[in-house]
């Protein structure tokens, strides 16, 4: 299984020939965006097409491509990224099934990082789009 991110992963990446990176359920493409400005070459995926639609647009001309897909089954080529991202979408998908995934894609020795946006409900800002939200 590739091994979690650490700090010291953006030197390596620069550094490195396999600068190819994979953002499963990449939305619009936040972190596809931190990706490619640390010089990754990206293979985003989302499931959502028009989110997908809106984050090519947005990423035009840079080193990315998009695809429809899932963390469980994503249609990319095994042992070919350096770093499978989940940029808060791991929450959502059958986790085994997602890992098995990363696991066949990722390259030996590869790594993987989930990321989460924590909501604190007693912070005034955060509750108030909460309760916009559900309108």
């Amino acid at each position: 299984m590739p091994r979690t991110l650490s700090p010291n992963y953006s030197k390596k990446q620069e550094s490195d020939r396999n600068n190819r990176s994979w953002d499963i359920g990449a939305g619009t493409g936040k972190l596809t965006k931190v990706l490619l400005k640390r010089g990754a070459t990206v293979t985003a995926v989302e499931p959502n097409e028009e989110m997908r639609k809106y984050g090519a647009q947005i990423r035009r001309g840079e080193k990315v491509t998009w695809l429809e897909g899932t963390g469980e089954h994503t249609g990319v080529t095994s042992s070919y990224f350096r770093l499978a991202t989940f940029g808060s979408s791991f929450n959502v998908v059958d986790r085994q099934a997602a890992l098995k995934e990363v696991d066949r894609v990722v390259v030996p020795k590869g790594w993987f990082a989930c990321m989460w946006n924590h909501r604190d409900l007693t912070d005034e800002t955060q509750a108030l789009w909460k309760r916009r939200s559900r309108r």
